[in-house]
């Protein structure tokens, strides 16, 4: 496999959330989770513009795990449960190693890209979505974007890229 990265064009997104919502199902995420998210720089509602009537404009900010070259978020995890896969360099999360410190969600310099399930996932439907082959969510456990690792192996590209119009 080869080194992936993600380059999103900021002058091009439409603040559809396309990204977020094929994130959230492909991933069953629970309810109050999500890895990709939309911001504008007005506020942090969706959609909330800079400035004020009639000077206002509207730029888009997609936010997600940068899967870094050097991240920070592995060194500090006392057990290993945050590694960068050394085939892809996908940073990712083994929910099974998981102690839930939180170093990791410290560690990282960008604010809001990883949650941690305080308690067990709640779904806004009774059974599982997205792809099967996806680790289940825990309790207690810091997640954070995959890059889709799932899709990766069978040789496709990730929900988020997939979707974007």
């Amino acid at each position: 496999m080869a080194h992936y990265g993600m380059v999103i064009d900021t002058k091009r997104c439409v603040g559809c959330n396309a990204c977020s919502m094929a994130c959230k199902m492909t991933n069953n995420l629970p309810d109050t989770n999500w890895w990709t998210r939309v911001l504008t720089e007005g506020g942090d509602e969706i959609d909330t513009p800079a400035g004020i009537f009639p000077d206002v404009s509207m730029r888009y900010l997609t936010v997600s795990c940068q899967h870094c070259d050097n991240p920070a978020c592995t060194k500090v995890c006392p057990v290993g449960a945050t590694y960068k896969d050394p085939e892809t360099g996908v940073v990712r999360q083994d929910y099974d190693k998981c102690i839930g410190c939180r170093m990791c969600m410290a560690a990282c310099p960008y604010t809001g890209v990883r949650s941690f399930n305080w308690d067990e996932p709640k779904y806004s439907v009774e059974h599982a979505v997205g792809d099967a082959d996806i680790a289940p969510h825990q309790k207690h456990v810091v997640e954070k974007c995959t890059f889709c690792y799932q899709r990766l192996a069978r040789g496709e590209v990730p929900a988020c890229m997939d979707l974007c119009p």
